[in-house]
């Protein structure tokens, strides 16, 4: 139905038939006609000065006759699957953002594992003198944004986290939230949590980064071990670079997930301009920092961009037709060991 038309064409026509537009595809599977003129002032303004005005009114009435006959023609169709493909979409679509957020997460500890490692090196005199000693460090702390009065969130008991930030449902009818799956569990927080678990509050849950000091002392408690030889500074930068690992594969693991949702997301979208490849994604997400430059940004750059080099070995590993995990496991812990090159420990810079 389109206005504005004046007797004549409607401008939109054009764009409509645009191959820039995706209707374009739609239109030559309508029988034609494939719109229907009518105008604003036909409908709104008195006709009694203005014979053009009960003009634009019978076109438009005459475009709503032929409508409603052409419907009458159609043969019904459920919308139940449109509504699960909206759920589905909506479910996705918060996922993807969550997964995002948690790569972002684990880009931030990779920065403060780096950050210790170059500490830690930089390190001198010996094991007293760091009883005393403290470091600065961030802190990720939830922070409760309240929410305008009549909106509702819903909010996982057990993980403590928001799941849906604008939802329609009543915590008795949690069930139909779109965060939830057809079984009734939540597809969302981490611990895929019954819809029973799931609750309204008055705030969405956001992260927030602070920094915090701590003692070094409890550091080297949790990277070091009374019963090994070797100093507690060796002990430290190897258990860092373990810790470094474990982190650049979750960060694989978890741009896996992020990848899958958006193809999923490509799959049930009308609009298929989405990403289909996590390194076209990882691409997309690097110049997002560089526009929005928010804090610690050329930080996450960094990460992200380790991430792409990783992603792009792993296409190498699966292009050359070998998807043996452990050869793919060898060459993001054989790039990390060239990145993460550590003292040697026989040398003499161990000052522990």
């Amino acid at each position: 139905m389109l206005t504005f038309c004046d007797g004549a064409k409607p401008v939109i026509v054009e764009s409509l038939q645009s191959k820039k537009f995706m209707f374009s595809e739609i239109i030559p599977h309508i029988e034609k006609p494939w719109y229907y003129n009518f105008n604003n002032s036909g409908i709104f303004e008195s006709g009694e000065n203005n014979p053009l005005t009960k003009t634009f009114f019978d076109i438009g009435m005459k475009s709503f006759e032929d409508f409603t006959k052409r419907i009458a023609r159609l043969k019904p169709k459920s919308l139940d699957k449109s509504k699960d493909v909206l759920k589905e979409r909506q479910s996705l679509e918060k996922r993807v953002e969550l997964l995002s957020n948690y790569l972002t997460k684990i880009l931030n500890k990779v920065d403060e594992v780096k950050s210790l490692i170059k500490m830690v090196k930089n390190l001198k005199g010996d094991l007293n003198d760091s009883k005393n000693f403290k470091y600065k460090k961030k802190k990720i702390t939830l922070e409760h944004i309240p929410i305008p009065d009549g909106q509702l969130t819903t909010m996982c008991k057990r993980c403590g986290v928001t799941c849906h930030e604008d939802c329609g449902c009543s915590n008795e009818h949690k069930y139909n939230c779109c965060s939830m799956n057809s079984n009734g569990y939540c597809n969302i927080c981490a611990n895929k949590c019954h819809w029973s678990v799931h609750i309204n509050v008055p705030y969405i849950i956001k992260e927030k980064t602070i920094e915090v000091e701590e003692e070094f002392e409890d550091l080297k408690k949790k990277y070091t071990s009374s019963k090994s030889n070797l100093s507690v500074k060796t002990q430290m930068l190897q258990n860092f670079k373990i810790e470094l690992i474990s982190l650049n594969k979750e960060c694989l693991d978890t741009q896996d997930l992020i990848t899958e949702g958006i193809n999923r997301l490509k799959e049930i979208a009308l609009n298929k301009s989405v990403f289909a490849t996590s390194e076209e994604y990882i691409e997309m997400l690097i110049n997002g920092e560089k526009q929005e430059q928010n804090e610690g940004y050329q930080i996450r750059i960094e990460g992200l961009q380790m991430l792409l080099k990783q992603k792009r070995i792993l296409r190498e590993v699966y292009e050359k037709k070998n998807k043996k995990l452990d050869d793919i496991s060898k060459f993001i812990t054989d790039s990390l060991n060239e990145e993460y090159k550590l003292d040697d420990p026989k040398s003499d810079c161990s000052i522990f």
